[in-house]
């Protein structure tokens, strides 16, 4: 990626992330009730389609496993979700074809939704 598409990764899945989750976090606390799901992705763990796409994501694997932990004993409930290949425009912007992965392995951004907030309600977190 050239430094601008770079930069511009960092600010969407990093700073704006931060950023928002410690907007609502006082509120929720708070209220000692609210749900932060940060969305990841499995590419977290694996480098080899990008180091700073893969790295941004790392980020938000780690800031909200460390965020569940500080959140503990408060009915704030702290979700990372990391999906495998979504139907977005993601594909698209990165110049990548998702048709070319196994059908089977592809799901929708509304079949990513659904599960993760199925996993938030049986109170599966970090």
């Amino acid at each position: 990626a050239d430094a601008d598409a770079a930069e511009r990764m960092i600010k969407v899945n990093v700073i704006a992330l931060t950023r928002l989750t410690r907007a609502v976090l006082p509120g929720f606390l708070a209220r000692n009730r609210g749900a932060v799901v940060n969305i990841a992705s499995v590419l977290a763990y694996e480098t080899s389609f990008g180091g700073i796409y893969s790295g941004t994501k790392a980020y938000v694997v780690n800031f909200t496993e460390a965020l569940h932990r500080e959140v503990e004993g408060t009915e704030v409930k702290v979700q990372v979700v990391l999906p495998g290949a979504t139907r977005t425009d993601f594909w698209e912007l990165a110049g990548s074809d998702i048709d070319q992965l196994p059908k089977e392995i592809i799901m929708s951004a509304d079949d990513m939704v659904d599960a993760a907030l199925v996993g938030l309600a049986r109170g599966e977190a970090c």
